[in-house]
């Protein structure tokens, strides 16, 4: 049976809370080893698969607490912020040969551009949620929205989904740039697909955010 009250020492020993913690190690790991794709891609990968295993054991073993739910949003959010700017940093450093010169002259100002705009989207999004489900008293802030596509979006087969096909474009986008001069035709064309695959997602993440502030600028707004 689940506690009703246990301590805050007993909280933060939760399984859940301690998975948490080991993808945050991972995460350190996985950054301060950027320059090393393989190291990097590895210790990333790892840390994100360790996202589906704390909800899985918060559930099995009924250790949902707020301090967990906000360890994984900010675990969730400051690594993909952080992979975004490694990524955008690789894209301006070392842009693939294989890529047209004119293109590679150009990308700098734009890759600056469209990286902080997706942290921005995703910060001010998940805030104004996170405040939207402070004002209606939601125990989650992914019960606050009252717009069917956010809503949709947060059910928890569409939201797995869409969150590891985005993780998987941004890390498939990190690898193409990275590594596409290393790469065998085989396995390039492979990773080319799934990008592509993954591009949509990836795309309607980003609308879902760009609704999500909208629909709590307007009810912050009454």
């Amino acid at each position: 049976m689940r506690e009703s009250h246990p301590s805050p020492a007993r909280v933060l020993l939760y399984v859940p809370n301690i998975i948490g913690y080991l993808r945050i190690a991972l995460a350190v790991i996985a950054f301060r080893q950027y320059r090393d794709s393989s190291r990097f891609f590895t210790a990333y990968l790892l840390g994100f698969l360790l996202d589906a295993a704390d909800g899985l054991a918060a559930r099995r073993l009924q250790q949902s607490s707020l301090f967990g739910a906000l360890l994984d949003m900010l675990t969730d959010r400051c690594s993909a912020m952080a992979l975004v700017v490694v990524l955008g940093r690789s894209a301006i450093l070392a842009p693939p040969q294989k890529w047209p010169v004119a293109l590679r002259s150009r990308l700098p100002l734009a890759i600056v551009f469209i990286c902080v705009a997706l942290i921005l989207l995703d910060a001010v999004s998940h805030l104004l949620q996170m405040c939207a489900g402070l004002v209606v008293g939601s125990a989650s802030h992914k019960a606050a929205s009252r717009l069917r596509l956010v809503q949709l979006y947060y059910t928890r087969w569409m939201l797995t989904t869409v969150c590891l096909l985005s993780e998987l474009f941004l890390l498939l986008s990190y690898l193409l740039c990275v590594e596409m001069d290393r790469l065998g035709t085989v396995i390039l064309k492979v990773c080319i697909g799934l990008w592509v695959a993954c591009a949509p997602v990836y795309l309607f993440k980003q609308l879902v955010s760009a609704a999500q502030i909208h629909g709590t600028v307007q009810l912050l707004s009454r």
